[in-house]
């Protein structure tokens, strides 16, 4: 499948570490599933909460006047400074290592604000300048997803599923086995397994399976379909766009201005097949730098046999100002 997703920010970070929050590449496993995640410091509530009555939750963000108007509803007060409502999304993936010395800096996949029914919307928004006018909702170095794409890889992947993070330009072999089409996933969120380990699937058939009771106004938050993107597409570096949109390719700006040869993307990856050619991580134009690469030891200097190919392949043109 593909999606969009918001990596972790460069411009901002600790006292100690100005990169703090980019996100970070290599090998980890998905160790647990939360349903409905708050983080530790209890900085994002969650977005909804055992016992919580559903017409608390805020309303979709594409209702009301306006998506910016709306989305301020997700705008919220706790513990004392301005937040926002559900920054975690339905459901998240913990990995291992998840340290900030060996691990990868606790850097999870999640959800994002928002309803499924708003699809892509709250992504976007959390790059939007009124949005970040009033509290900081972007990644501090997790995989941000619209709340369907997290709740259907959910679905996909059970805990112990590895996770490879590169930072890699796209390309392809060959697209004539694929066809322009999606798959639709059928979805009921529930508020069962709410902030419970590997908590309840969205799953509607599994669900219905389970026998599992899917009543409205009880226990069903919002039941409906997910387009999936079955089609590999290539995206190009496109810096017409700024890095912060989140659509250039290239949010580290590893590829612009003086830039060093040797610390500019290396390789590709195939997204017909989803490997890699001739790929190394980036190295850091200075140090410390956005690129940190951890995590388990099989994928910080090398690729591993499997994800690794050679041959002729088709990447798509560069796009410059």
């Amino acid at each position: 499948m593909e999606t969009d997703m918001i990596v972790g920010r460069p411009e901002s970070g600790t006292k100690h570490d100005p990169y703090a929050y980019t996100t970070w590449l290599g090998h980890a496993k998905i160790s647990e599933w939360v349903k409905f995640y708050q983080d530790g410091a209890g900085h994002y509530p969650h977005w909804y909460k055992e016992g919580q009555s559903l017409q608390s939750i805020p309303k979709p963000i594409t209702q009301g006047i306006s998506k910016i108007a709306s989305s301020r509803k997700w705008l919220t007060r706790h513990n004392g400074s301005s937040t926002v409502h559900g920054a975690f999304g339905w459901y998240a993936a913990k990995i291992t290592p998840g340290d900030d010395v060996t691990g990868m800096n606790y850097q999870w996949l999640h959800g994002t604000i928002g309803w499924g029914s708003d699809g892509s919307a709250p992504v976007e928004l959390t790059r939007g300048f009124l949005m970040n006018l009033f509290t900081n909702p972007a990644s501090a170095g997790c995989t941000r997803l619209e709340n369907r794409a997290i709740a259907y890889l959910r679905h996909l992947l059970p805990v112990g599923t590895d996770i490879y993070r590169v930072y890699a330009m796209e390309s392809k072999r060959s697209l004539a086995l694929y066809q322009q089409r999606t798959s639709l996933w059928d979805y009921a969120l529930l508020t069962d397994g709410a902030q419970k380990s590997n908590g309840l699937t969205a799953d509607a058939k599994s669900l219905i399976e389970q026998s599992i009771p899917i009543i409205a106004g009880k226990n069903l938050i919002e039941r409906g379909q997910y387009e999936v993107d079955q089609y590999p597409t290539p995206v190009a570096l496109d810096y017409t766009y700024s890095a912060s949109s989140g659509k250039s390719g290239d949010r580290y700006r590893i590829n612009t201005g003086s830039a060093k040869k040797e610390n500019r993307f290396k390789g590709y990856f195939l997204v017909d097949e989803g490997r890699l050619v001739n790929y190394q991580h980036p190295r850091n134009a200075k140090s410390p730098g956005p690129i940190r690469v951890s995590g388990l030891p099989d994928f910080k200097n090398s690729v591993p046999d499997f994800l690794a190919t050679q041959g002729r392949h088709v990447p798509p043109e560069i796009r410059y100002k």
